[in-house]
C-alpha cells in the first residue's frame, strides 16, 4: 500500500466516524473529499492538479481528474473544504 492510499484509508475512515449519515449521501463524495484532503496534505498546495497526481484514476486525462475535486467543491449542498495554511495550529496536514 502507498502512502497515499494508506493515508486515505485513514482519512476516509476519520471522515464517515465524523460526519452524520445525512451530510454523506453520496459515498462517492466522501471518497472524493478524502482524495482531496489526501492531496492537499502530501502535496501541500492547493492547486487541484497537484492534488490529481496522487489519487489514482482510471483517465489518463490530467483535466479528467481535475474535474473531480472542481465539480466536489462547486456542488451545491455538498460538504465545504476549509482549506488552511501549514502554519496553522488547528491544521493537521
Amino acid at each position: 500500500m502507498t502512502e497515499s492510499t494508506q493515508l486515505h484509508a485513514e482519512m476516509l475512515h476519520a471522515l464517515q466516524r465524523l460526519l452524520p449519515k445525512t451530510t454523506s449521501h453520496d459515498p462517492r463524495r466522501l471518497d472524493t473529499l478524502a482524495w482531496a484532503i489526501t492531496g492537499l496534505c502530501l502535496k501541500q498546495t492547493v492547486r487541484l492538479w497537484a492534488w490529481a497526481e496522487v489519487a489514482p484514476s482510471r483517465s489518463q486525462h490530467a483535466a479528467r481528474r481535475v474535474r473531480r475535486f472542481s465539480e466536489l467543491s462547486a456542488s451545491s449542498g455538498s460538504f465545504s473544504l476549509r482549506l488552511v495554511s501549514a502554519g496553522d495550529p488547528g491544521s493537521s496536514c
